[in-house]
């Protein structure tokens, strides 16, 4: 890539198996129960540790082995060698559900070149990308193209800051230019003034909650018919 950057890693689609599939697919229905498991889950986010915790229908458990179980709503799983199994529930779903969303678009050649948790390497030469965002790389939840302009979508399964609208109006401008997009994708609306004012002035779309599959549809579409008219002029 330009710019000092290279693609570090990407989480494609062949390692989401149809359970789960199902199981991020059945966590977005219930998004707003998986809400009340958010902070106790950060107890586990930053390395591996068992838990086990029940609400509101849900059981989730994470043994010594790496085993991760789920059940209720009509869900009796186990999956094996899942560490991160608290990252997946603290918001991880999200991005997945996101991405699955996405996903039949690419196929039918709407969109190119989806990924999921794209972490960019930020060489040693590129000075300002170190002094910005002081890691070694930084992680787009989602990336696609429209064969023109860079989308990246921020997911959100909790509550939407104005801190996080800015950081991806930042990463848009670094990253795509000045035809970038950006996409703040959240399970709720942002419930504060100062987050949707910022979401609106940085000209950021928002794709949120019941609305979500609406949004979606509507940006496919209009990518669909931006490109029948340039084929059409040509």
């Amino acid at each position: 890539m330009s710019d000092g950057l290279e693609i570090s890693s990407n989480t494609a689609m062949k390692e989401m198996s149809p359970d789960r599939q199902l199981l991020t697919k059945t966590l977005w229905i219930h998004r707003d129960k998986m809400r009340r498991f958010y902070k106790e889950l950060t107890d586990y986010n930053n390395a591996f540790k068992p838990f086990e915790l029940r609400h509101d229908g849900f059981y989730f458990n994470l043994d010594n082995a790496e085993t991760a179980k789920i059940q209720g709503y009509g869900l009796d799983m186990a999956f094996d060698n899942w560490p991160d199994f608290a990252k997946y529930l603290s918001g991880g779903w999200f991005e997945e559900y996101v991405y699955l969303q996405c996903k039949p678009y690419e196929d039918i050649g709407v969109i190119q070149d989806l990924c999921l948790n794209v972490k960019l390497n930020l060489k040693q030469e590129n000075t300002w990308s170190h002094s910005a965002w002081g890691a070694e790389y930084n992680e787009l939840d989602i990336t696609f193209t429209d064969g023109y302009s860079l989308y990246i979508v921020e997911c959100k399964a909790g509550n939407v800051t104005q801190e996080q609208v800015m950081k991806l109006q930042n990463l848009v401008r670094f990253y795509g230019g000045i035809e970038g997009r950006g996409i703040v994708a959240c399970c709720v609306p942002p419930n504060t003034e100062s987050a949707k004012k910022k979401i609106k002035d940085a000209r950021l779309m928002l794709w949120s909650g019941g609305s979500f599959s609406e949004q979606l549809k509507v940006l496919m579409n209009g990518i669909s018919e931006s490109a029948k008219s340039i084929g059409e002029s040509r």
